[in-house]
């Protein structure tokens, strides 16, 4: 190997979900065109794609990012929809107005990091 090349950090973010979720996608349907079996059930998880597209918004921006715990709430609640839709329709709604305050009071108690816009038109302390 070059020496020179220039290495990068393992990153567990978005990008990687959706490249090993679009292989997997991928390897299931080639699977199925070929005649080879794949079981129902492995269809069936598709929402955990959702959750795992969700903890990856959250690992890489941050975990009060509201589009991350959305994923991440969809793909449990499509995933409850298969197993148990009764209770899934009946929780789900209050579970997820929670879920969303608690985010929103949390991100709103908690300090903002300051950006250079913040200190922009501020003199320079000595």
């Amino acid at each position: 190997m070059n020496a020179n090349l220039p290495t990068r950090p393992f990153r567990f973010g978005f990008a990687l979900v959706a490249g090993i979720g679009l292989i997997a996608a991928g390897l299931l349907l080639g699977l199925e065109n070929i005649g080879i079996a794949v079981p129902d059930q492995v269809f069936r998880l598709w929402p955990l794609l959702l959750v795992c597209f969700g903890l990856a918004r959250l690992t890489q921006r941050g975990p009060l990012q509201r589009g991350g715990h959305t994923l991440v709430f969809l793909g449990l609640f499509f995933l409850g929809l298969q197993f148990e839709p009764v209770k899934t329709l009946r929780y789900a709604p209050p579970l997820g107005l929670l879920w969303l305050g608690v985010i929103i009071t949390l991100k709103a108690l908690l300090p903002r990091p300051r950006t250079h816009a913040d200190t922009a038109g501020q003199p320079a302390s000595d």
